[in-house]
């Protein structure tokens, strides 16, 4: 590992052609998992999660903070896993670290996840399904609007106008939407914390949450 942690950069040539093969055979599939075990979260969604990076037939590539890949690592064997590729991202956010500058003492960050996007499609990639933490923080997106409006069409189903973009999994989401290389982006409910809601409920859920914090 590099002095100052690792960056995608230094991801060895041979881990991203297993994961060429292993796309191909899922064909275009794969399983996105961005900090899978972030902090604490409810029983249901670290046995969803869990049974992801464990029984998963589809290739998983898991973004985790540069800082806490060797811990992962260490969760990920003590759950038997299969090996899968972990990418480093910043502290704090899934945008990958795609290298580090030590003369400026600056990561170099996939703020938009046009690398990412462009290092999938050129695997292979074509359906994404995304897993992991965290999804609660919500706003209007027109690109994710129409999008899903697209994929929920044959359930007949009407996506609501809100869609979640302000935290890991769903700043993801978002980007690879807009980044138009891939068939399908899904959600990989309930294997995504907290799971979104409709924002009614999500606001209601936070005023019980702030009265309960004044008692």
């Amino acid at each position: 590992m590099a002095k100052n942690g690792l960056c995608v950069n230094d991801i060895a040539a041979a881990s991203l052609a297993r994961l060429e093969r292993q796309i191909a055979s899922s064909g275009g599939r794969i399983v996105i998992a961005v900090h899978p075990f972030y902090d604490a979260a409810d029983p249901e969604y670290e046995k969803k999660i869990k049974n992801v990076l464990v029984k998963t037939k589809w290739p998983v590539v898991i973004l985790e903070e540069h800082n806490q890949i060797e811990a992962l690592k260490k969760k990920l064997k003590a759950l038997k896993s299969p090996q899968h590729l972990i990418l480093p991202t910043i502290q704090g956010f899934s945008y990958l670290r795609m290298d580090y500058d030590p003369k400026k003492r600056m990561e170099i960050v996939d703020s938009d996840y046009s690398a990412l996007a462009r290092m999938l499609e050129a695997r292979g990639a074509k359906r994404i399904f995304i897993a992991g933490m965290k999804t609660q923080q919500l706003y209007s997106s027109q690109s994710v609007f129409q999008h899903e409006k697209r994929q929920l069409a044959p359930h007949k189903k009407e996506p609501s106008k809100w869609t979640v973009a302000r935290e890991c999994v769903s700043l993801l989401y978002r980007g690879l939407i807009i980044s138009k290389k891939f068939e399908h982006i899904k959600l990989l409910a309930p294997a995504v914390f907290p799971h979104p809601e409709a924002p009614k409920k999500m606001r209601q859920r936070r005023i019980v949450k702030r009265k309960v914090r004044k008692k």
